[in-house]
Order: C-alpha cells, then structure tokens, then sequence
C-alpha cells in the first residue's frame, strides 16, 4: 500500500529543487516542477482523506434526526424542504395560482399533517404538508 503521505513529501521537495535548483531557469525545469506539484497534492489528499476515515470510522457521532416536510396537492408531491414553513409556502402559492385567496392552515393532531383549508367556503384545498422522517441508515427489518 502507498504510504501517500511520504509520496507527497518526497514529490514536494524534487517539484522544489526543479523550481530552485540549477535548471531552475528552463521550461523543462519549470514543467516537471508543476508535474511534480501537481503529483504531490494528489498524494497529500489521499493521505487527508485516508486520515479523515481513519477519524470517522472511530467516532460516533450522534445527530439529531432528520426531518424533510413534504409539500403535497392530492398525492402528488409538489417539493420537499427541510422546514415546514417552506413546504407550507410552496402549498399556499399553488393554491393562490388556482384561485384561491382566503386561507387558513389546520394541524392533524395525530400524524402533525398540517392540511390546507379555504376558510370562505369552509373545505380542504388539498393541499398538505407532511412531515417525513428520514432514516441514517437502512433498517432490513423495517416495512
């Protein structure tokens, strides 16, 4: 396995005495300096990302879960946000487009389904915004 980190290092200081040394002045030198450069930031991210593994792999971070709101009319979905207002603004401009003027935002309590009303006439819109839950990992026990 390469150790990318001595690859770099090494890369660095030929790409330095290509760019200083006697042949400093040349296109030749000037080239094989980049080509050497460029060759050697390769190896140092290699290096970094193999580093940043290394740190990922032994922590655990713990993050909060991830909630998406879904912007619906019926049940074609119109956009998903990450806040519900968003996905609430998305519902009311739609509904605005076809017309409607008067509107007022009714929360289910038993799913937190928030469902758009036109309050002149007392009905659904259909307009809803769902909140969708969304997993950091596949559960294969899950439906």
């Amino acid at each position: 396995m390469t150790n990318h980190n001595a690859t770099a290092e090494r890369l660095a200081d030929l790409a330095d005495h290509w760019a200083y040394g006697d042949r400093s002045g040349s296109t030749e030198a000037h080239t094989a300096a980049t080509a050497l450069a460029a060759e050697g930031l390769v190896h140092a991210v290699l290096a970094l990302t193999a580093e940043i593994r290394e740190w990922r792999s032994d922590q655990r971070i713990d993050t909060p879960p991830l909630v998406v709101y879904r912007a619906a009319h019926e049940s074609v979905g119109l956009g998903l946000y990450t806040n519900r207002d968003a996905a609430r603004d998305h519902c009311v401009a739609s509904a605005r487009e076809s017309g409607l003027t008067n509107l007022a935002w009714v929360t289910e309590a038993d799913d937190d389904t928030d469902n758009l009303h036109d309050a002149e006439n007392a009905r659904e819109t259909g307009y809803s915004v769902h909140p969708v839950d969304v997993p950091d990992e596949h559960d294969s026990d899950a439906e």
